[in-house]
């Protein structure tokens, strides 16, 4: 049964790796950012979304380090940092740490005081946003509120204009 889920969950996250950004309606808009944990690359390390700084915006950016889209809107991110300096970003997927540790030397995200990135340890955040698409980007208003959930690869401007307004 355990393998049926782990292969069915590859399929699902496979299929869900996304080129173009779609605006996805949740129903959750205007709903409070909802806590979960991530794991940071250094496995000591817990970050709570429960933590986010009050008054800043924050985006929760779930990706795959294996998503060609994936990785051009970390970089597209990376970039355009002080753009988003203001705001929290944290990213997380469900890769194996190995693979999660190499992505965060590759894209130097330890470097950034803004970018929070970790393992999701459990399927809390999909099962609220109701999708495993990536890569993904919940915005959140200053207020932690979700503004916008986009899917797929996103311009930068875009993401800023979102979180902004």
């Amino acid at each position: 049964m355990k393998i049926t889920v782990v292969i069915f969950t590859g399929v699902l996250i496979l299929a869900s790796c996304r080129e173009q950004h779609v605006k996805k309606l949740t129903g959750l808009e205007g709903k409070p950012i909802p806590e979960f944990e991530i794991v940071g690359p250094d496995i000591s390390t817990r970050v709570s979304t429960k933590n986010v700084t009050p008054g800043k915006a924050a985006l929760l950016f779930s990706f795959e380090p294996w998503c060609p889209y994936s990785r051009a809107q970390t970089k597209d991110l990376i970039e355009h940092i002080k753009m988003f300096k203001d705001i929290e970003i944290y990213m997380f997927c469900n890769a194996p740490f190995p693979k999660f540790q190499k992505f965060v030397d590759e894209y130097k995200l330890r470097k950034y005081k803004n970018i929070h990135p970790g393992v999701i340890t459990d399927f809390t955040f999909y099962k609220y946003i109701n999708t495993a698409k990536i890569p993904l980007i919940a915005v959140y208003d200053n207020n932690q509120n979700l503004k916008e959930v986009v899917v797929g690869n996103t311009d930068v401007d875009v993401i800023k204009r979102i979180a902004s307004n």
